[in-house]
């Protein structure tokens, strides 16, 4: 369900990309409620995560932050060259929390713990 699509291919040649992109089907979960590919068989599972594009989380939740629904599909690039580093998602998530803490008044704003 998370693997990179150089994974799904059987590469040996693996670094940390991989793990990006399954952090970034990760938090595609969480946003959306749902994985970004469901199939009836693993091989169809693979081939999803090799060749189709999740759906746009704009589109399954709107008003999400642009920079994160574009942070989430960038991890989720096919080419793991196309992904950022994790030190660039943390920043960046990091960020969109501090944010949110000052829009919504406290360091709890998103879970809804005052």
């Amino acid at each position: 369900l998370y693997m990179s699509p150089e994974q799904c291919e059987g590469s040996e040649d693996l670094d940390a990309k991989v793990d990006v992109y399954a952090l970034g089907v990760m938090l595609y979960e969480m946003i959306a409620g749902h994985l970004p590919f469901t199939a009836d068989t693993a091989a169809a599972l693979m081939r999803q995560h090799m060749f189709k594009d999740p759906p746009l989380l704009a589109e399954q939740v709107p008003g999400l932050p642009a920079s994160l629904t574009s942070l989430v599909h960038q991890m989720l690039a096919k080419k793991p060259s196309d992904r950022p580093r994790m030190v660039e998602v943390a920043d960046l998530l990091d960020r969109l929390l501090a944010e949110s803490e000052s829009l919504q008044g406290g360091p709890h704003a998103l879970s809804g713990v005052n």
